[in-house]
């Protein structure tokens, strides 16, 4: 199986992406910003998966997607936002499908409002920002 992780440079998705380093698995890794070696560059703002030229031998697209992260920045520049975080991700998620890739999204727990803690994947989802809000429509 062969992995790709949009994202690989962020915390979580530098952490998956070592994790299956070691692991001998066979995997790629993207960064935007933050470049690390071994990773390639991906614009979720101006590329299309097709750019990577490995695309077709993919299985599985892990999707970290915290374009902007910053949740006060996300409540200033909504509109930015909402292209960047919701609709191009979303976008990226149905390339994966178009592409035959097996898309795994990761989100976080800012889709909760913190009260009970411990979530699973079928709690009720009750977003207190818009950063939550727009990783619940993703």
């Amino acid at each position: 199986m062969k992995n790709l992780i949009f994202g690989a440079s962020g915390y979580l998705g530098n952490h998956l992406y070592n994790f299956l380093s070691q692991k001998e698995k066979k995997v790629y890794g993207t960064y935007f910003r933050n470049k690390k070696k071994g990773l390639i560059y991906f614009d979720i703002t101006k590329m299309k998966i097709n750019s990577l030229k490995f695309i077709d031998s993919i299985d599985y697209a892990v999707i970290m997607s915290a374009v902007n992260s910053n949740v006060n920045d996300t409540n200033k520049n909504l509109n930015k936002t909402l292209k960047i975080n919701l609709n191009k991700t979303k976008k990226l998620l149905e390339d994966c499908l178009k592409y035959g890739l097996t898309p795994v999204y990761i989100s976080s727990d800012g889709v909760f409002d913190g009260k009970k803690g411990n979530y699973e994947e079928n709690d009720v989802l009750n977003s207190l920002n818009h950063y939550g809000k727009i990783k619940k429509k993703i």
